[in-house]
């Protein structure tokens, strides 16, 4: 760069670069003291455990919220997101995400029963029909259309309701692709 001393600093340029750092495990340490009587007869006391999503289980709450967005919002399998885990040393039993994954549902379903119960206690509400594209596992290479209609009653004006029936429905319905009529 050059002889500095004849230089006086007017200011400073700075390049930034996005880095990468691979993904970091850790052990999550929960310390919880035990207390025996100083008198040596009757039971210890030691604290509870925090309320876990797993209990007995060794997947923190970060871990289990990784899994689902890696399957469910990155669409990855399982078997990928079990590769993920070996290439950086983290060695895991299939059963072990399966049932890890399982039990995240189970947590789930409650809150979406919840949001659904509460959805239904508002005045108004619209109709919405989604259909998606699934494999047939019968059927190598064939897909199906799974179509969600979702209906609900909606209050209007006093005196005045348009009727219409709550309900959820999911059905599969035949591909047409390469069908003629």
């Amino acid at each position: 760069m050059g002889n500095l001393s004849e230089m006086t600093c007017i200011g400073q340029e700075i390049t930034e670069e996005l880095g990468y750092q691979p993904e970091k495990f850790f052990l999550h340490r929960i310390v919880r003291k035990k207390y025996a009587p100083k008198s040596g007869e009757g039971s210890f006391i030691i604290a509870p455990l925090p309320h876990r999503v797993i209990d007995k289980g060794i997947p923190s709450v970060e871990l289990l919220t990784q899994l689902l967005v890696n399957k469910y919002i990155d669409q990855l399998p399982l078997y990928r997101i079990r590769q993920r885990l070996a290439r950086i040393g983290i060695k895991i039993l299939d059963s072990s995400i399966d049932g890890w994954v399982k039990t995240c549902l189970n947590w789930l379903a409650i809150l979406y029963e919840y949001v659904q119960e509460q959805t239904k206690l508002q005045d108004y509400l619209q109709l919405d029909e989604t259909t998606l594209k699934v494999q047939d596992p019968k059927l190598k290479g064939k897909t199906h259309s799974l179509t969600t209609e979702k209906g609900f009653k909606v209050k209007t004006q006093p005196g005045r309701t348009v009727r219409t029936s709550m309900k959820t429905l999911q059905k599969f319905k035949p591909s047409r692709m390469n069908q003629s009529d």
